[in-house]
């Protein structure tokens, strides 16, 4: 009995283009150079990855290989709403298409985009946005790059350049959180970065390295971290007064971050400059820490509360609703502490018994 085969190109349209909805990366990679019909169905289909990530692979850092491979990873979502990755070394032109054919649909979207400093990644931005406005020019069509958060990862001396540029890229509507982890950031990157139109829309901000710059730029944030050479009550009080008079969502935070030990008195100047007077309610801690001092404050919605930590280093505030205070069973130190580290309200851990 003969059995008939399915010949891909006899498939109606519409069916191929599910199939290439459901392919991972590697997979509709490789359907692109089948044919120039395949090649126009995977660009019209868009993309949804969890995350995108681009650094040197140091495996390939010897004297062997004269050009760096870049290890260019997918974080996606599996048939059994899995998550799982997806691992390329490439040289520099191939990570440069890779990167285009992952933008090609307008509609694609990357939930985080990563990228860590290395050995000839100052390169691979500059390739890739010569090849970005070459697009722009033969399209006559701006590429887009929907992503909700933008990550850098290590030295910005001169990279900050491209950076920007890059991020000039990235769809404002969609952007929510610009992160800088560094060791070393010019006061000039950073005033280049604030100008941006990126900066101006996102919702949450974490810059890493010890900076002296002034808070204002940051009023408009729901969230944002900041490592800085000299915390001063002032920037605090600022802060508090912002969080407290300012309608924002709960779990919103912020965290200064000082190089040095805080002053003895910083607490108590805090209050005064508040108008808090000696006795009054806000002073005393509701934590039983004793090296934390953890205070409650009002804000303009009546069922929410900002809580502030003042530790040696550094000042820890986020909102919170009243029931989520009253619901804690355990000391107020543990949220903040989980907080801190990235844990929201809803963190299994705050349920345990």
């Amino acid at each position: 009995m003969q059995v008939d085969t399915l010949n891909w190109s006899a498939l109606p349209l519409g069916f191929k283009q599910k199939v290439v909805n459901i392919l991972d990366f590697e997979t509709r990679n490789s359907l692109l150079r089948c044919s120039k019909t395949d090649h126009q169905i995977v660009g019209k289909c868009p993309v949804a990855y969890q995350q995108l990530e681009i650094s040197t692979n140091h495996k390939f850092l010897t004297s062997q290989h004269k050009n760096t491979k870049f290890a260019f990873k997918i974080k996606a979502l599996s048939f059994q709403n899995k998550f799982f990755w997806q691992t390329r070394y490439l040289e520099k032109q191939d990570a440069v298409d890779h990167f285009m054919i992952l933008f090609k649909n307008r509609n694609s979207f990357v939930q985080s985009v990563r990228i860590k400093n290395g050995r000839d990644i100052e390169s691979f931005l500059y390739h890739l946005l010569l090849r970005m406005r070459k697009e722009q020019e033969e399209n006559n069509c701006r590429v887009k790059i929907k992503a909700r958060e933008i990550e850098w990862e290590g030295g910005f001396r001169t990279e900050y350049v491209y950076l920007l540029e890059l991020l000039s890229y990235f769809d404002t509507s969609v952007l929510r959180i610009i992160k800088i982890k560094s060791y070393y950031m010019l006061r000039d990157a950073v005033d280049r970065l604030i100008a941006t139109k990126q900066f101006r829309n996102a919702k949450e901000v974490h810059i890493c390295p010890m900076m002296r710059i002034p808070i204002e730029p940051f009023l408009h944030l729901d969230s944002f971290e900041i490592s800085m050479t000299s915390v001063k009550s002032d920037d605090v009080v600022t802060l508090m007064k912002k969080f407290q008079q300012k309608l924002t969502p709960n779990n919103c935070h912020f965290r200064l971050t000082n190089e040095e030990k805080l002053e003895d008195d910083f607490l108590n100047d805090v209050f005064q400059k508040l108008g808090i007077a000696g006795d009054g309610p806000e002073r005393e801690s509701i934590s039983t820490d004793e090296k934390n001092h953890i205070s409650k404050f009002p804000t303009v919605e009546e069922k929410s509360w900002l809580l502030v930590k003042f530790e040696e280093y550094s000042v820890f505030g986020v909102i919170v609703s009243s029931d989520f205070l009253a619901s804690l069973k355990y000391d107020v130190l543990i949220f903040m502490t989980l907080r801190e580290l990235g844990f929201d309200c809803n963190c299994p851990l705050l349920s345990l018994e």
